[in-house]
């Protein structure tokens, strides 16, 4: 049996910030690494079977769609890093 302690550190564990640039604007997210879980309104909450299929669903036509477009992103990626380069990044 974990002590109460040991499930608030685990807890607090599994919740993450993470630092994102949107629109120019760095923000920071609270992620979540645990399966099955997501964040809703700054909480972990465990996510409902249908949601997890549809995830799974949306997840196998993403990596479909993805194989496709791999040549041009490379491309951008390149162009961009040549760009950074330049700039002293």
């Amino acid at each position: 049996m974990k002590t109460f302690q040991e499930l608030k550190d685990e807890m607090i564990e599994a919740i993450k910030k993470k630092i994102v640039f949107r629109a120019g604007k760095k923000k920071i997210l609270k992620v979540t690494d645990k399966k099955g879980f997501k964040m809703s309104g700054g909480k972990e909450v465990k996510m409902k079977s249908p949601e997890l299929i549809a995830r799974k669903k949306a997840a196998k036509k993403r990596v479909i769609k993805m194989k496709s477009k791999k040549g041009v992103l490379t491309k951008k990626r390149l162009k961009t890093m040549k760009k950074r380069k330049a700039g002293g990044f």
